[in-house]
């Protein structure tokens, strides 16, 4: 055991591995500031990278830090680092706890002039039996071409890479344009996170706020069979993606068999140049979403205000999709080829617009959605006719309520769910301009009322 405390460093250009630090065994890290160091890429080799593509990958590997053994870090500040591999940290090799507390990572890149640019701030690549875990952490402005914060590549399908994280933010980071050799890959997936091969990564109260992507997935990009989220009273708002090409997910991207759940989020005011504002779940993904808000997410030049599905599937339950927009087909959900059919119950479907077909809800056909004991009203399509609510028009039953307006239920309702809660709250948030007097007085009715059911 060994430790490391109360430590500053000046910048160093360091061997392949670790720019300043190299850990093996058990280490302890506290209140140390890592800054400006570089572990300068000594050799390259082939490589078949995360996504498939052969090309050749830089050998260096954590900016400031790699560790491949246990490790405790808290109150530390990693501020820009440069590595091909992690641009501050990278986590490797084998052991039985990884612990980061109250750290800050700002400003790394894992940008080189060649290969690499893996996990601006962070890449794990460990094969550990428990969860790594990060409480408190804040990380902002990092940048690379694939996870602008955190990358997690497994290409070994025999084994899990798991992450926790408690209580952190992530705040604009950015999945940039690949800057490597022309014939390279583009990348740009996951301006935050971005995971690839079977990896369990679960997120509790955390925020993600004003990341981007040069490509695919603003905030999270989660891609591949095995590749799995959780996300449980999480914020994810003011993410966007398609900055150069594509455009799939504003705040998140599913693909190709990759599996999530949410509960309790909230996902606001994103946008996607291209599908799914909100959420993209793509090519025999499938997702999980319960007691969240969908909120003012934006499809900017497609499908899918809110939510996208296509050769793919889920189940939404108990979830506000209010004030979604695309300006193809689908302003608050779009779902097409769904195996089985996506699943939407118990939700309240309102004031979502599209510039096509099915203001709340557009499926390809019939055999796409089960659609439940929902309340969709108050969307508008450019066709404005019986399908602006749902289209297709044929779920006037199985305890739904469908019609072009919202019935009245009393002021703070925002939803139209007959009761004055959390989900009004976050409404207003997103949509709050600036000292409106009728938003002020909105607020204090669902404050005073919070909880309680509309009067009869």
């Amino acid at each position: 055991m060994y430790t490391i405390s109360s430590c500053g460093n000046l910048p160093n250009v360091g061997s392949s591995v670790g720019g300043a630090v190299f850990t093996v065994g058990d280490a302890i890290i506290t209140n140390c500031q890592f800054t400006s160091n570089t572990a300068t890429p000594s050799q390259s080799e082939d490589d078949i990278d995360c996504l498939g593509s052969t090309s050749q990958r830089a050998v260096g590997f954590g900016g400031a830090l790699t560790c491949n053994g246990n490790l405790n870090m808290s109150n530390c500040y990693l501020y820009g680092n440069n590595s091909a591999n992690g641009g501050a940290m990278f986590i490797g090799g084998s052991g039985d706890y990884v612990s980061l507390t109250n750290c800050v990572f700002k400003e790394n890149k894992s940008i080189t002039s060649g290969f690499g640019n893996y996990g601006g701030a962070v890449n794990v690549s460990t094969n550990r039996s428990t969860p790594i875990t990060f409480t408190g952490c804040l990380f902002e402005s990092n940048a690379a071409s694939l996870g602008g914060a955190i990358l997690c590549p497994n290409e070994n399908q025999d084994s899990t890479i798991a992450c926790q994280f408690d209580d952190c933010r992530f705040s604009n980071n950015q999945a940039t344009q690949n800057s490597g050799l022309p014939d390279l890959e583009p990348y740009g997936y996951g301006g935050s996170v971005c995971l690839a091969g079977p990896t369990n990564f679960i997120f509790t109260d955390c925020i993600f706020e004003g990341n981007g992507s040069w490509n695919d997935g603003g905030a999270i990009n989660v891609q591949y069979s095995g590749s799995n989220l959780t996300m449980d009273g999480c914020e994810l708002r003011s993410n966007s993606c398609g900055i150069g090409i594509n455009g799939y997910g504003g705040a998140i991207r599913f693909y190709d068999e990759a599996s999530g759940s949410f509960s309790d989020c909230d996902i606001s005011n994103n946008t996607a140049k291209q599908y799914g504002g909100g959420i993209s779940v793509r090519n025999g993904s499938y997702i999980q979403i319960s007691n969240c808000t969908l909120t003012e997410n934006t499809a900017t030049n497609d499908d899918g205000g809110g939510i996208y599905f296509d050769s793919a599937t889920g189940t939404v339950t108990y979830t506000t999709v209010f004030g979604n927009s695309a300006d193809g087909d689908g302003g608050g959900i779009h779902i097409r080829d769904a195996v089985p059919a996506a699943i939407i119950d118990y939700c309240h479907v309102t004031n979502n617009t599209t510039g096509d077909h099915g203001g709340g809800i557009w499926a390809y056909s019939e055999s796409d959605l089960s659609l439940t004991n929902t309340t969709a009203c108050n969307n508008t399509s450019s066709d404005d006719d019986s399908t602006s609510q749902v289209d297709p028009d044929d779920y006037y039953c199985c305890g739904n309520t469908i019609q072009d307006t919202c019935s009245a239920t009393c002021p703070g309702d925002l939803n139209f769910d007959g009761i004055m809660d959390v989900a009004d709250l976050l409404i207003l948030i997103a949509e709050w301009t600036a000292s409106d007097s009728i938003q002020i007085d909105t607020l204090l009715t669902i404050l005073s009322e919070f909880g309680q059911p509309c009067p009869d």
